[in-house]
């Protein structure tokens, strides 16, 4: 099934820390870096008493990238306790596409549990639907979960309900398993990646795509959610069956979410330097910079990207936008994007070699800014993958960005790529 959003064309919003929102676009970045405070504006901590028994923070401990990660612990000795989350505030549009990325590790002890009754489960990742109230509804189980089953592999269940009013009586259950009919293996002791892709909508127009480390393992098409005015939101933590006792933790990481579109990021991304520097390579560098001279060649350099998409191949796209964010600029003259041939790589690529790449058509550009800012890149329709250049005409004008190198991933360029 060709896989398609409708552009759903909101006025500008306001309010998202380390967030961009702006008309027709939806987007969170959350590293959880510099706080260790999890309820604020963006996160509800929603966890049972006595706290002693549950532990939501941040920690330095156990990181994908950055400085620090989202810990969420359990502890139930007495057997009354199975919470633990944070729940995001924002609600999903009803009818709209959404893109998730979120890395997760679970330690090698806790999961699975010592219960072997058929019934106990641990919610890792859920996407809660909200009750209509006023029509007499009230809390039903999620839209989507991410479940750890007895055996320690991975589940996941959709319920949906198209009637206007539903209590989960007669609602429809989708467990997905591996084409042997199995639940999934998720490894332990080391960072998992999750990209799920879904069209919230009680209609047949939807679908769900999910990929763990980049192999799909969710192709579905059909219903995913209730019959409600507002969307899901998402949840991350544990959630239960209460009469599991082991102590069970969790660490979230990257948590990236895009309305309408999907995201990318560069799997090759270098600069190049011109003068004496002409045959340096700096694809192992952290940073990215682009600066205009060509009065001192020493002084000019442009940055190289690679986009590669084509997991993403059944989706119909309308666009692309290249969303930077500079961490030093000196300058707000326009950065210009352009198309050029994929026959490089950031290990090889030199100024002095780069003269032969062809440049294929001119992508649009931007004024720069110290704040994250998009240019458009029409051509990502054109094939699954695409190589940019990014330079000024301004003598001196410079900005550095982070590349795929550096620590923290959602600080880096990345590619959206709206739908059509």
């Amino acid at each position: 099934m060709i896989r398609t959003a409708t552009v759903v064309i909101l006025g500008l919003l306001c309010g998202l820390s380390s967030s961009l929102q702006a008309q027709s676009r939806y987007y969170l970045s959350q590293e959880w870096d510099t706080t260790t405070v999890i309820d604020d504006d963006d996160w509800n901590i929603e966890a049972e008493e006595p706290t002693a028994h549950t532990l939501v923070q941040t920690t330095d401990s156990i990181v994908h990238s950055g400085s620090r990660a989202l810990k969420i612990e359990l502890y139930n000795p007495d057997k009354l306790y199975k919470r633990a989350e944070v729940a995001h505030t924002h609600k999903a549009t009803m009818g709209a596409q959404y893109f998730y990325r979120f890395s997760m590790y679970l330690p090698t002890v806790g999961f699975p549990q010592n219960n072997t009754d058929g019934n106990t489960f641990t919610i890792i990742t859920q996407w809660h639907a909200t009750p209509d109230f006023g029509l007499g509804e009230t809390w039903r189980i999620p839209n989507l979960a991410f479940r750890i089953q007895e055996n320690g592999q991975l589940g996941m269940m959709l319920c949906y309900n198209a009637k206007q009013v539903n209590d989960n009586s007669d609602s429809t259950k989708v467990n997905f398993t591996d084409p042997d009919g199995n639940f999934f293996d998720i490894p332990k002791g080391q960072w998992v990646t999750f990209e799920v892709s879904v069209k919230w909508t009680h209609t047949s127009d939807g679908y769900l795509d999910v990929w763990m480390d980049g192999d799909q393992i969710v192709n579905y098409s059909g219903p995913t959610s209730y019959n409600d005015v507002n969307g899901t939101y998402m949840k991350l933590g544990i959630y239960r069956t209460p009469w599991i006792t082991e102590r069970e933790t969790i660490y979230y990481d990257n948590l990236q979410i895009l309305r309408n579109g999907l995201i990318i990021h560069a799997d090759e991304d270098t600069y190049v330097r011109g003068g004496s520097y002409e045959n340096s390579n700096y694809g192992s560098s952290t940073s990215l910079t682009t600066k205009h001279n060509l009065n001192q060649l020493q002084y000019d350099r442009q940055t190289y990207l690679h986009f590669d998409y084509s997991q993403f191949a059944d989706y119909t796209l309308d666009t692309g936008n290249l969303y930077v964010q500079p961490y030093s600029s000196n300058t707000t003259a326009s950065l210009y994007v352009d198309q050029v041939d994929n026959t490089w790589d950031e290990a090889t690529l030199t100024y002095l070699s780069a003269q032969s790449l062809s440049v294929l058509d001119y992508q649009g550009s931007a004024a720069c800014d110290v704040e994250p800012f998009e240019i458009t890149v029409p051509d990502v329709v054109l094939d699954d993958e695409i190589s940019l250049r990014l330079s000024f005409d301004v003598l001196n004008a410079m900005m550095s960005v982070r590349s795929r190198e550096y620590g923290t991933i959602t600080e880096r360029p990345v590619l959206f790529l709206d739908l059509d």
